[in-house]
């Protein structure tokens, strides 16, 4: 087994066990996750004049970093949907699926949201999370900003 497998199995653990603390609650307690290694590595950089350079400026520094093969997304009123192509995570996202436990923690999105939400100066909150073939699909609401 590879060290990757081993930081795999660790979070698919964790994932289970907050799972069965707080059910799809968890997903309002894990919003950061994922984020710090962002804001430690590349600060206010990520950070643009609007919030389209932001997540573009994102999905590049997740691509660069190997976590992802390619994003897209789109946004309308306070809704931004995304889909991450080939994420590092969907591993460890199908087994909890195979279990029949939720999706209630994206990474990637979590970054995103980070960064979009120092911008805005608000907060996200993530509506949907769904797995399918390779790519994972993020609905989530900026609270109270207008993606225009």
């Amino acid at each position: 087994m590879g060290s990757s497998d081993y930081l795999n199995g660790i979070i698919y653990d964790l994932l289970d066990v907050i799972w069965e603390e707080h059910g799809l609650g968890a997903r309002y307690r894990t919003t950061l996750v994922g984020s710090t290694y962002f804001r430690n590595k590349y600060g206010d950089a990520l950070i643009k004049d609007n919030w389209r350079d932001t997540v573009d400026a994102v999905i590049e520094a997740l691509k660069k970093e190997g976590l992802i093969t390619d994003a897209g997304y789109e946004g309308k009123d306070n809704i931004l949907n995304m889909k991450f192509h080939n994420c590092q995570h969907l591993d460890i996202e199908r087994q909890l699926l195979d279990r029949r436990i939720k999706i209630i923690s994206c990474p990637c999105a979590h970054v995103v949201m980070y960064f979009l939400d120092k911008l805005v100066g608000k907060h996200s909150e993530i509506a949907t999370l769904d797995v399918e073939g390779s790519e994972c699909t993020v609905s989530f609401c900026v609270m109270g900003s207008e993606l225009k």
